[in-house]
């Protein structure tokens, strides 16, 4: 990854951390790695007492579409590993789930023109866009050929 895709990256996890735990949300890990396995977010919903894995996709603009149509099955399968792998370590025995946070900064912008396409200020101050998807996904199940 780039240096400027990384600071991105970590620029949206910011704003991720910062909007979960503006909705209650506990942060119990932010970047978890542990050999090959990582997660994003790790965290807490009080309001259903879940441990919550948070896979969060940023984009700079909305040009390439939404950020959380990134989350392909094979990305989900490692999400699945690094869940388990995170929860065999850390012995949690509470119930969990998958949540994905997409975030779009900023409005997709003409190159020739330099302008936002026909956005209103009340539109352009939306930005940054959080989408968050709480229970986004189930594991997929593990097929063999």
């Amino acid at each position: 990854m780039g240096s400027f895709s990384k600071q991105q990256g970590n620029f949206g996890e910011d704003l991720a951390v910062g909007y979960l735990r503006q909705h209650g949300y506990h942060i119990l890990e932010r970047q978890w790695r542990h050999g090959h396995f990582e997660l994003d977010i790790v965290c807490e919903d009080p309001s259903t007492s879940q441990l919550v894995f948070v896979e969060v996709k940023t984009r700079d603009d909305d040009f390439f579409g939404d950020p959380i149509d990134a989350i392909d099955r094979k990305k989900m399968s490692r999400l699945a590993a690094a869940a388990n792998h995170y929860i065999h370590v850390s012995r949690s025995t509470l119930e969990w789930r998958f949540d994905v946070i997409g975030i779009i900064l900023h409005p997709y912008i003409d190159t020739k023109s330099k302008e936002p396409h026909a956005l209103t200020p009340e539109e352009l101050s939306r930005y940054p866009i959080i989408n968050h998807i709480p229970d986004a996904f189930y594991p997929p199940l593990i097929t063999r050929h």
